[in-house]
């Protein structure tokens, strides 16, 4: 039987430091992790299903900003519900993966808990403060403008998390030996948000 490879969920605002972070996590670790981010899976996707304001994501936008949390639609919900199955599926053939998120929408949360509840899941809570995240935000100038604060609270909405970290307070590196050390306890916070779930239906 093979060994289910770990899974570290860092989730987290826009500009946290979550990528920087998976890509610390993969050069310091003594296995190989793939790392599955939610703005490539995003851009990988035909545009016109994603920016579809009805059955994908709709953003809205003010003065070249993100002016509210993005709705997600059906379909955009069935393509997030496929990415956790397949990222769960590399896992459960023995990959170990580290994906950066933002999850902000309790149905999202839902499916990922669903596709990952079993495996060995280290759910991160990626944090730093506004003011950092909006800095960061302004001096990559690849995001859209905004993201930062939308997504700063409703990022971290839900709970439990295994393990919490502020990036403002300690380098990529010291972070990433910080959450490679980390046992991955039992229940994990996944399994305790599907427990939680299947007793609440």
């Amino acid at each position: 039987m093979t060994t289910p490879g770990r899974v570290v969920v860092l989730n987290g605002t826009s500009s946290a430091g979550k990528s920087t972070l998976a890509r610390a996590i993969q050069a310091r670790a003594d296995v190989p992790y793939l790392h599955a981010g939610i703005d490539p899976f995003l851009e990988r996707l035909p545009q016109r299903f994603v920016r579809e304001p009805v059955e994908g994501w709709r953003v809205v936008v003010r003065d070249g900003r993100l002016a509210e949390l993005p709705t997600i639609g059906p379909r955009g919900l069935a393509l997030l519900a496929a990415n956790y199955r397949a990222i769960a599926a590399y896992a459960a053939a023995g990959g170990h993966v580290v994906v950066d998120d933002v999850i902000y929408d309790r149905r999202v949360l839902a499916l990922a808990v669903e596709a990952l509840h079993n495996l060995p899941v280290l759910y991160v809570a990626v944090r730093c403060p506004l003011e950092v995240a909006e800095a960061r935000e302004r001096s990559r100038g690849d995001r859209l403008p905004g993201g930062a604060r939308v997504f700063q609270a409703a990022a971290h909405a839900f709970g439990p998390y295994d393990l919490e970290i502020d990036t403002s307070a300690q380098t990529p590196d010291e972070c990433a030996n910080k959450i490679l050390a980390a046992p991955t306890r039992r229940p994990h916070a996944f399994a305790e948000l599907q427990r939680a779930a299947s007793l609440s239906s």
